[in-house]
């Protein structure tokens, strides 16, 4: 039903966003559903246009939706299908070249496929801009967000004419190919800075000579695979090196085996190397067979990286990143070893921390919250980072509470999951910069723990002493305090949960004496637990959690 005009008079925008947000909320609208038109909120709340788009405005700034280029406004989130199993642990990347005979129904295709990034090379015809729009109806239509690549190439006597389509086509990325020089690189740089959009810039390297300030230029390099036959091997390795510890993106340009071949020695290369990914380029105009090589290629590159753990731990000696930033990754990367934490969830609005994670080859998933779109298609091109979309969070105390929830409700991480949060100021002004552990579940108080167990267990509330007739051998004994007459009953219990608080209190005395866990200080507790109900304690953290938790 339309709204009545003299509902919204009084504040205009404002109610439309409240409205708005309540049919979010109710779940009228879920991650990745398309809002109506303009057209068709002027009419459903009885408005002018201006207002509605004074509302769509606040709401993308907010990251509650996502404008996309002749599409509309989308809800931001993540449904459950867009993280699988392959996506997650198979941490080396996927980036194919499209051929401009390929339509959005063979696009699409390739995209269901695992593709983890677009390639579109302008040349003399137009059919580049048909392959621009079709790629991204076909991201539209499957309801992801793909990194699109413009490929050039720059001549010395190039007008810069190309260079200027390839930034106003919006990229996520441009490659530079030919006389691809460090004045080259900073020519782009330089143009794409002055249109205001963040593109990383590769450099497509066919020597392996005077590469080193090319690489500080750039922000990655692409490697032609017809390079590892015809250098030395030195070489090759001093050329890594340096792009490692500059962590720059690296990927290796290789077109796919024919139709029965074995794809082994292809997928092994990311491992082999250290690279971020493959580009592959189509061999041929026919789509299908590299429709069908995709899923082939993934198993492989899984097989691979699980024959090789050891390849994936990377420190290298030196990350051109400031002390702190260094600091905070190798704090991070160690509290994954030590806790065996199912993944590193990490909230940025640029996504610099976890790139910089990406160069210490976890072998956890990098799970990247962010409310930038941009941000987390760019972030799909870092190996191992999987980018998740979340609505923006303007409470610094609940950036990683939030991108936690993210992670669950994308069904990256479950209940009982150990996960390692970092947050960095580099990532969020006036963030805090910490590495947190974390335990993926639904906690229910947090008090002050006695003991270093884990204990689950059904919960007996102690009220009254009537209560204290019951059966508590082997449960979780709920209690507002402690004296002298409950002795019995803390031998009898397998652990005690206390409101009344401090280390001096009765209960914190006897358990230390009888040898039995215990959580004093937690307020309301015989309040918000429920008799009989399962719970998980965490006593030397102090939690209690609903239901059982494996806390290892």
């Amino acid at each position: 039903m339309p709204f009545e005009r003299d509902k919204l008079k009084s504040k205009g925008y404002l109610k439309i966003i409240e409205e708005l947000r309540k049919e979010l909320a109710g779940g009228r609208y879920q991650p990745g559903d398309k809002l109506p038109s303009e057209k068709e909120l002027c009419s459903h709340f009885c408005v002018s246009r201006s207002s509605v788009r004074e509302a769509l405005a606040a709401l993308t700034y907010a990251g509650i939706i996502a404008a996309r280029c002749g599409s509309g406004y989308y809800i931001i989130g993540n449904s459950s299908s867009m993280i699988t199993n392959e996506a997650v642990y198979c941490s080396a990347k996927l980036v194919i070249e499209i051929d401009k005979t390929w339509n959005i129904a063979a696009i699409k295709h390739l995209l269901a496929a695992g593709v983890d990034g677009v390639i579109v090379r302008i040349d003399d015809d137009e059919q580049w801009t048909k392959q621009i729009r079709a790629i991204r109806q076909a991201a539209n239509d499957l309801n992801v967000h793909i990194p699109l690549l413009i490929e050039i190439t720059l001549m010395d006597n190039d007008t810069g004419e190309t260079l200027r389509l390839a930034v106003k086509a919006n990229a996520d990325a441009i490659i530079v190919r030919s006389c691809c020089s460090p004045q080259a690189i900073i020519t782009v740089r330089r143009t794409v800075e002055e249109e205001g959009n963040p593109t990383a810039i590769f450099a497509w390297i066919d020597s392996l000579e005077g590469n080193e300030v090319l690489l500080r230029a750039a922000d990655g390099i692409i490697i032609d695979n017809t390079l590892l036959s015809s250098v030395a091997e030195d070489s090759l390795s001093l050329l890594l090196h340096q792009g490692m510890t500059l962590s720059k993106l690296m990927y290796l340009a290789a077109h796919p085996p024919e139709p029965g071949t074995n794809s082994t020695a292809l997928a092994n290369m990311p491992e082999i190397l250290g690279l971020d990914g493959l580009l592959l380029q189509p061999g041929s105009p026919n789509p299908n067979h590299l429709i069908s090589y995709i899923p082939v290629l993934r198993k492989a590159l899984n097989a691979g990286e699980k024959q090789h753990p050891e390849r994936r731990e990377r420190h290298p000696c030196k990350v051109i990143a400031s002390p702190l930033a260094n600091a905070l990754c190798a704090t991070a990367i160690q509290a994954v070893s030590l806790a065996k934490a199912a993944a590193l969830v990490i909230p940025t609005e640029n996504g610099y921390t976890s790139r910089l994670l990406s160069k210490f080859r976890p072998s956890v998933p990098l799970l990247t919250v962010t409310s930038c779109t941009r941000t987390a298609r760019q972030l799909k091109l870092s190996r191992g980072v999987c980018p998740l979309l979340a609505q923006r969070t303007f409470h610094q105390d609940e950036l990683l509470e939030e991108a936690i929830r993210t992670a669950v409700r994308a069904n990256a991480i479950q209940e009982g999951d150990i996960i390692v949060g970092v947050t960095s100021s580099s990532d969020i002004a006036n963030a805090t910069n910490s590495v947190t552990l974390s335990v993926v579940g639904d906690m229910i108080l947090r008090a002050q723990g006695i003991g270093s167990s884990i204990i689950s267990g059904r919960v007996a509330i102690i009220k009254s002493l009537y209560n204290m007739k019951k059966n508590v051998t082997d449960k979780i004994v709920v209690i507002a305090a402690t004296d002298a007459s409950h002795i019995k009953l803390i031998e009898q219990a397998a652990a005690l949960i206390v409101e009344e608080g401090g280390l001096s209190s009765h209960a914190a005395i006897a358990c230390l004496a009888l040898g039995k866990p215990v959580i004093v200080g937690a307020i309301d507790a015989t309040d918000l637990l429920l008799e009989d109900e399962q719970v998980t304690l965490d006593i030397s953290r102090g939690m209690v959690y609903r239901g059982w938790i494996n806390l290892g």
